[in-house]
């Protein structure tokens, strides 16, 4: 990224205020799904030791009986026991045939998504892919990303997912600090770019967008399921 590319220092352009938004209305007019971290964002706090593969079936066979809808079962690109643990709970699912649904994080990267397909195929269950990517103006100066990397990453990352037949949700990180997408379209004409439209029957449909540095808007869309989770960042 160069210079001029680089967005303004000021902290209004790069942290959008959501307490000055008077919202009004339903904050879930759909419902409400449970989609439940404790196996990937959980136990990454550093004061929390790592369950054994065991106490995390027993976790997932709970989460079940109390009506939690989705799991995160954790993150397949983070190495081997990662992998190890996430097959062995995909298999438990399936060989249960437990209602709760399994998902895994995956960066925005070809190479994280490839052993969830992996384990998938092993599991014989569809995993759903998180895939996640930093969004904010401040994320992107941090990060030293643009638009065009950004695009480029998910839009690979996306298109992998849905090829191998897998439900996919793009999450955008740090969102709360981005512009919302309504004010973003107002002051930009309403034209939207498309980043990538897939048409896979399986595939799950997310939206996500945001004002970026240079004014412009990005947008990634796939094809609707017929219940797809609900992602918060």
């Amino acid at each position: 990224m160069t210079e001029a590319q680089r967005p303004s220092m000021d902290p209004a352009e790069l942290i959008y205020d959501w307490n000055k938004v008077n919202r009004k209305g339903k904050l879930a007019p759909r419902g409400v799904r449970l989609f439940d971290e404790t196996l990937r964002d959980g136990i990454q706090n550093p004061s929390v030791v790592a369950p054994k593969v065991d106490d995390k079936i027993q976790l997932v066979h709970l989460m079940n009986e109390l009506g939690i809808q989705h799991v995160d079962i954790g993150l397949p690109g983070a190495g081997r026991r990662a992998a190890e643990d996430i097959l062995r709970l995909a298999r438990e699912i399936a060989t249960n045939k437990l209602a709760i649904r399994p998902a895994v994080a995956c960066r925005t990267v070809v190479s994280d998504i490839e052993p969830a397909v992996e384990i998938s195929q092993k599991a014989g269950i569809a995993l759903e892919i998180m895939t996640f990517i930093g969004s904010s103006p401040i994320r992107g100066y941090a990060e030293d990303w643009d638009l065009a990397r950004i695009a480029k990453l998910s839009g690979d990352a996306i298109a992998f997912a849905v090829q191998h037949d897998l439900p996919c949700t793009y999450v955008t990180e740090d969102t709360t600090r981005s512009r919302p997408l309504a004010r973003a379209l107002r002051n930009h004409g309403g034209g939207v770019p498309r980043m990538v439209s897939l048409s896979r029957s399986r595939s799950v449909s997310m939206f996500s967008g945001w004002e970026t540095f240079t004014g412009k808007m990005f947008l990634a869309t796939t094809r609707a399921a017929a219940d797809p989770p609900m992602a918060a960042t």
